[in-house]
C-alpha cells in the first residue's frame, strides 16, 4: 500500500467519522440546549395538570385524536394512577424536539418514562404517547 492509498484511506474514514457524528443539536447531549417552544411548554402544563385532576377525560383532551382514538377504551383503566403519574411528570426533562415533535423522559419509581408530543396541524402542541 502506497503513501497516497493509506492518505486517502484515512481521509476517508476521518470524513465519515464527521459525518456520522455530527448532531443537529436537537438531541439533549450535554452541553447542548433543546429548545422548548412557548406553545410546547404550556402544552405540557396542561397535560400535567389534566394527570393531576385525575379525571380521565381532561387527560383526554390533551391528546392528538389519532392518540385519543387508542387511549380512550383503556383510560379508565389508569385513573388511580394519574395523580402519581402528573406528580411525577413535573420533573420532566425535555430530550429531543423538532418543529413537529418532542420527546421529555421523566424518572418515576426508579424508572425512565417517556412522553411525546405532537404539533398539529393547526399548530398546538398534543400528548401523543406516555
Amino acid at each position: 500500500m502506497s503513501l497516497r492509498q493509506f492518505s486517502r484511506g484515512l481521509m476517508t474514514t476521518l470524513i465519515f467519522v464527521l459525518i456520522m457524528g455530527c448532531s443537529n443539536g436537537s438531541t439533549n447531549d450535554p452541553g447542548i440546549t433543546v429548545s422548548e417552544p412557548v406553545e410546547l411548554k404550556s402544552a405540557t402544563i396542561s397535560v400535567e395538570n389534566a394527570f393531576l385532576s385525575g379525571v380521565p377525560t381532561n387527560v383526554l383532551t390533551t391528546m392528538s385524536d389519532e392518540s385519543k382514538a387508542f387511549y380512550e377504551a383503556d383510560i379508565d383503566n389508569i385513573e388511580a394512577l394519574m395523580v402519581d403519574f402528573g406528580n411525577d411528570f413535573k420533573n420532566r426533562k425535555l430530550m429531543y424536539s423538532t418543529d413537529n415533535y418532542a420527546e421529555y423522559e421523566f424518572t418515576a419509581k426508579n424508572e425512565t418514562n417517556t412522553v411525546t408530543f405532537s404539533k398539529q396541524d393547526d399548530g398546538s402542541w398534543k400528548l401523543t404517547r406516555f
